[in-house]
């Protein structure tokens, strides 16, 4: 009887665990072409708790970190791509037009966070929203550019 029991157990464990994996957007890529081994690796976007209401009518405050050993350059808006998670789908979500000064560049140097808002322009900001944010800089090592990238996730709600 306990034998049927632990495996009854296990099965339900393993059905609700499928069902989250099925459910989340976890391992959803929309269709950005960056090499794996130069996103979240490099540098990564970060949405802290503390100062963000996760409403969709405030704007998103993140911190975009440089983890590697070479300067960053970002063009002034950092290259923000935001794509929403709807109907098993991914739609690019434009950001509000937004001023962000100083203009020119904004350069990280090894090692260093810089904090920035995103506006994403939501169509219903009546619902809920499951979000993807990009951000795209170039690493500048031993005289090569390459492209790196960050992604993170967030749930907003009305």
């Amino acid at each position: 009887m306990k034998l049927k029991t632990a495996v009854s157990s296990l099965c339900l464990i393993m059905l609700f665990g499928s069902i989250l994996v099925a459910c989340s957007t976890e391992g959803s890529y929309p269709p950005i072409d960056v090499d794996k081994d130069y996103i979240n690796q490099q540098i990564t976007l970060e949405i802290p708790r503390f100062s963000n209401t996760f409403r969709t009518v405030d704007a998103i405050n993140i911190d975009i970190m440089n983890k590697s050993t070479y300067e960053i350059v970002f063009p002034n808006n950092y290259n923000i791509m935001i794509f929403s998670y709807s109907d098993n789908e991914w739609v690019e979500i434009p950001e509000i037009p937004t001023t962000r000064l100083p203009d020119g560049d904004v350069v990280l140097a090894s090692n260093t966070i810089d904090t920035t808002f995103v506006n994403p322009d939501l169509p219903n900001p009546n619902r809920q929203y499951n979000l993807r944010m990009y951000v795209f800089g170039i690493m500048k090592a031993d005289g090569e550019s390459q492209e790196v990238a960050a992604f993170t996730d967030v749930i907003l709600r009305p």
